[in-house]
């Protein structure tokens, strides 16, 4: 009777659930990713589906996700939101966008979502409030890190090509848009506010053409007060290799031009007047760069570097994981045990841990020593581009 008890009481644990066990271990926060056309939340050891879809993105407080959703495997897809624990999902129909049209508030709950019809901002609430050129198409825009400013990047399209693009600011409460830049030849890809809200970088774009933004693009520093730009480096254009110190002074960025992440990519330490290039050991390439919130030392990816020309095969088991406190090459120590296939390595806040993906999964890691573990399956291409990887998954830590 007894052993029929503990049965029943565990079919009704689990009953009860409001998602599967994971394979997984206790880490801080909470992750969102994507397997399989859906999205899953992740917290403790306890997965969560929460329903077809992509681009996750968390809160600044982890209490709500966004993420473009739908009911059906590649049905009609718009913008959704759910409380943390995947429920109360809330829907905003005709709101479509893509990961460099949707920015959480670094201090409130309101979404800035970048539409063809202007600049909106989304609340879980169902509340959607115009804020700016609602009769232009939003390319492209950022947060401040008070919150208290928007940057965006409206796109018109003329009857003779190209396009015309303009940078502009906006206070969120009850401001007027500010024009600071205005491009009719080249296109302007806003990338971030520097910290001090006094800057702003983006990325220069010759012509509007694809094909050269593909091999990189100049990072450039605008100067809100006086207009002034200047060039930083070349870079491809991934907003993910870039990372701040927490000193807000400076950034890491994979810097280096051509479309080929095998070749001539390294790290460099930009700030206001330019960046330094990196010195890296002969044969390798530096990519996926991220500043360690203790702002001693950075983590990395380095791989075998290779022609451009050259075949990708067997190239993503070369991707290592190391760490270094940019004291030059010397000081750059492999991480034991990561394993090779490396991509996207984030750290946690204590600075002694590591997220990153590796073999169509996301793993855990202490950098001074202990076994990887494995959190979750995550979505992998089959195919990457030029070596270009990025994990789908969004990390909130308290």
């Amino acid at each position: 009777m007894r052993r029929l008890a503990l049965f029943m009481l565990c079919l009704a644990l689990l009953a009860a659930g409001c998602g599967r066990p994971s394979t997984g271990a206790r880490f801080p926060g909470r992750l969102a990713y994507e397997r399989a056309g859906k999205v899953y939340i992740l917290e403790g050891s306890r997965e969560r589906e929460v329903g077809f879809g992509r681009t996750p993105l968390w809160s600044h407080d982890g209490a709500w996700l966004a993420y473009v959703g739908s009911d059906t495997p590649g049905g009609p897809a718009g913008l959704r939101m759910v409380k943390a624990d995947g429920t109360g999902q809330v829907s905003f129909p005709g709101l479509q966008a893509d990961n460099w049209r949707l920015a959480w508030s670094p201090t409130d709950t309101v979404l800035a979502v970048g539409t063809e019809k202007g600049l909106v901002l989304a609340r879980p609430t169902g509340t959607v409030l115009g804020l700016a050129d609602q009769a232009r198409s939003i390319s492209s825009l950022a947060w401040a890190r008070d919150g208290a400013r928007l940057a965006y990047v409206t796109t018109e399209l003329r009857e003779q090509p190209p396009p015309v693009d303009t940078l502009w600011t906006l206070a969120v409460a009850g401001g007027r848009p500010v024009q600071v830049m205005r491009d009719e030849e080249n296109g302007i890809i806003l990338a971030d506010w520097w910290p001090d809200g006094q800057s702003l970088l983006y990325w220069l774009a010759p012509g509007h053409s694809a094909s050269i933004a593909a091999d990189g693009l100049p990072l450039r520093r605008l100067d809100l007060a006086t207009g002034a730009s200047n060039h930083l480096e070349t870079m491809l254009l991934n907003p993910r290799w870039i990372s701040w110190a927490p000193d807000g002074q400076k950034f890491l960025a994979v810097t280096g031009a051509g479309r080929q992440a095998w070749a001539d990519k390294t790290l460099s330490i930009c700030g206001a007047q330019g960046c330094g290039v990196q010195a890296r050991p002969a044969g390798t390439v530096w990519l996926d760069g991220v500043w360690a919130p203790t702002g001693d030392q950075v983590a990395f990816v380095q791989a075998e570097a290779r022609e451009p020309i050259a075949s990708p095969e067997g190239w993503m088991e070369t991707r290592r994981l190391w760490t270094s406190a940019l004291t030059g090459h010397g000081g750059a120590v492999e991480v034991a045990g990561a394993g090779g296939g490396v991509y996207s390595p984030q750290w946690a806040r204590d600075g002694r841990h590591l997220l990153y993906a590796r073999d169509g999964a996301l793993w855990y890691l202490a950098i001074d020593g202990g076994a990887p573990v494995k959190l979750a399956r995550i979505e992998e291409p089959d195919q990457i581009y030029y070596g270009q990887i990025t994990a789908p998954v969004a990390w909130y830590q308290p």
